[in-house]
């Protein structure tokens, strides 16, 4: 009955879809979901592939806490001794300003879904893993009026899309000390983008014109886990991870598509305009973690990825692509719970923050991205499973004139399913 239910649960995640939630705007129309900046590039970046670190500020690449299933590094999955599975979901708010005016919208998302599993009790592990590695989702106005007429026209911009990536992943302990990981990753997505034209002349027919693009391509991701334990004390343990991803080739095939709308009646015309490729870039990260008295936690990691190599398909000046930095630090304390522990001594902490220089400008002004994160787990006293509520508060292009400054409040909601009886292991 319990390997049911956790099964269903499983399946319940890995079918779950993105949901798209519009909220109502004020003194200006510039994005009705989510980021403006998502318009560029290929998306808005996912910064986190591990649960728990996500509420530390830290990508997790260093950090192999086994409560929880980490894709950060694939030299982690070594580490795992039961079968573990999460599934995440996502709700954010956006608040831009721009002169003084304001405009407000949401995002709820599916936010990905693993799975760990250990062939060898802290030796050798596998995972399958589905995540959403860039969203696309803005919405923008413009109303102006015909070149050499005086007609009104209300042009409306709207994107929707994004990469995915469907990840496998082995990590083996070549030594007591040494673990090393391999994950290969199917990349694929789209990216629908469409300009469609109101006038206030009647005479004149709605117009909508756009392109929609298809990604897919293969990625190759190495990793690396050194640690030592009983430093200051016998229950210490260091953990240095570095894990990088190879430069690679995606496909992309677009078409274009038109279309015309003479009162309720639409006349879509829909043709392929385009094959080529778009180069994703080198991408590294290195992060120091020391896990104090087997409590207390304290990360630090870096990304480092050469997007100044990165060329779109879409021509123009307005954007151009730089490398990108993301630091981020952060503490955790985690309690060691037994079947006795109360409901409150079995809840862990999360605290930390993170600065991204982003990986484009527009108009020569940097998109960074400044935030802070927390979190908190119910930790389960029986099992290995946990609810995890992650808290995210940052700011997109701070300080910013010229562009949009956006305010954003995520919050995230994580189960994970740690359980001997999801997968026997063969050796042990």
């Amino acid at each position: 009955m319990m390997r049911k239910m956790y099964l269903k649960t499983l399946l319940i995640l890995l079918l779950a879809t993105t949901t798209q939630i519009h909220a109502q705007n004020s003194a200006f129309s510039e994005n009705k979901t989510a980021s403006f900046y998502s318009s560029f590039g290929i998306g808005t970046l996912k910064q986190s592939f591990s649960p728990f670190a996500d509420g530390m500020g830290v990508t997790g690449v260093a950090i192999d806490i086994t409560r929880s299933a980490n894709f950060a590094n694939p030299a982690l999955l070594s580490e795992y001794s039961f079968t573990t599975g999460y599934g995440a979901f996502d709700q954010s708010l956006y608040i831009a300003s721009k002169d003084g005016a304001t405009a407000s919208y949401s995002d709820f998302k599916f936010d990905g879904v693993g799975l760990v599993f250990p062939i060898m009790k802290r030796k050798l592990g596998v995972a399958l893993s589905f995540n959403p590695i860039s969203t696309m989702n803005y919405f923008g106005e413009q109303i102006g009026t015909i070149p050499g007429d005086t007609t009104l026209v209300s042009n409306s911009f709207t994107g929707v899309g994004g990469l995915n990536e469907f990840k496998t992943g082995i990590g083996y302990q070549l030594t007591n000390n040494i673990s090393i990981g391999y994950a290969p990753s199917f990349l694929f997505g789209s990216a629908k983008k469409m300009k469609t034209s109101l006038f206030q002349d009647i005479s004149y027919r709605t117009t909508s014109t756009g392109t929609n693009d298809f990604y897919s391509g293969l990625t190759h991701e190495f990793g690396l886990n050194m640690y030592k334990t009983s430093l200051l004390s016998k229950y210490d343990r260091m953990n240095i991870g570095v894990s990088f991803r190879l430069p690679s080739s995606i496909d992309v095939s677009r078409s274009g598509e038109n279309i015309l709308i003479n009162g309720s009646y639409e006349q879509p015309v829909s043709s392929h305009l385009l094959d080529a490729k778009v180069e994703m870039p080198f991408s590294l990260k290195a992060g120091i973690t020391y896990n104090y008295a087997n409590n207390w936690i304290f990360s630090s990691d870096v990304v480092l990825e050469n997007w100044s190599s990165f060329k779109s398909i879409d021509s123009g000046s307005l954007v151009s692509y730089e490398d990108r930095l993301r630091v981020g630090a952060g503490i955790a304390f985690v309690p060691e719970v037994r079947s006795s522990s109360s409901y409150l001594s079995s809840i862990s902490y999360r605290l930390g923050g993170s600065f991204d220089t982003g990986y484009f400008s527009v108009n020569n002004n940097r998109i960074t991205r400044l935030s802070a994160n927390a979190g908190i787990s119910f930790l389960s006293t029986f099992t290995a499973s946990s609810v995890d509520f992650n808290v995210e508060f940052g700011i997109l292009g701070m300080g910013q004139t010229e562009l949009v400054q956006e305010e954003f409040l995520s919050f995230k909601f994580v189960i994970n399913l740690s359980e001997f009886m999801f997968f026997r292991r063969q050796l042990q």
